[in-house]
């Protein structure tokens, strides 16, 4: 039965050519755009959700306003809000700031352009970033210490073990020498926070 019915529908798709690439290619493009629809749709709902504490973790906004203007939403808040929430809310175990910029690093000769992060001394308490290196509880609470991803260890110091290794890094034309105290996995791609060097934010 099964094969007079292929019989029939082969002969059906010789007799309508036009028909039949019309509904096969309208069918495949249906069916490739459902799935690119849903790992696009995965990949939204899975983002930051390979943090252990992934739901518990809130981020705050902030939405200014202007006479005739749009809000809009900014990730970004006053420095003091951090310490108001934990002190205001009992909901609120703990805060991590954090603020981003492009730095420039120099390693003897050479010199990089690296995105850094600097974050409080919580960071590792809230956010899943395995140590491949270091103590994640002391990492970023030592003064001019400095936490490597580890890509970007590998294209400092080779294979060579970097802890303990100096850097010199210069924050609006101030230069710093900073120690590597950490060397944590490449941030996933899944990642909302992406980073080559995390500093203490107090540095």
């Amino acid at each position: 039965m099964l094969r007079n019915y292929l019989k029939i529908a082969w002969r059906n798709l010789q007799r309508h050519k036009m028909d039949a690439t019309i509904n096969v290619v309208g069918l495949a493009l249906g069916i490739a755009c459902c799935v690119l629809l849903g790992l696009y749709v995965r990949s939204e709902w899975t983002y930051d959700q390979f943090h252990e504490k992934a739901d518990r973790i809130v981020r705050v906004n902030r939405i200014p306003s202007s006479p005739g203007g749009d809000p809009s939403v900014q990730a970004s808040t006053p420095a003091p809000l951090a310490a108001a929430l934990v002190s205001t809310f009992p909901e609120v175990e703990t805060a991590v700031r954090m603020n981003d910029r492009s730095i420039s690093v120099t390693d003897g000769e050479n010199q990089f352009r690296a995105d850094a992060l600097f974050a409080d001394s919580t960071f590792f308490d809230t956010f899943t970033f395995p140590m491949r290196r270091g103590n994640p509880q002391t990492a970023l609470r030592t003064p001019k210490g400095v936490v490597l991803s580890a890509p970007t260890a590998r294209k400092y110091f080779g294979q060579t073990d970097p802890m303990g290794k100096s850097l010199t890094i210069e924050i609006e034309e101030t230069r710093l020498q900073v120690e590597v105290t950490g060397v944590v996995g490449a941030p996933p791609s899944r990642s909302s926070i992406q980073f080559d060097l995390l500093l203490p934010l107090q540095i």
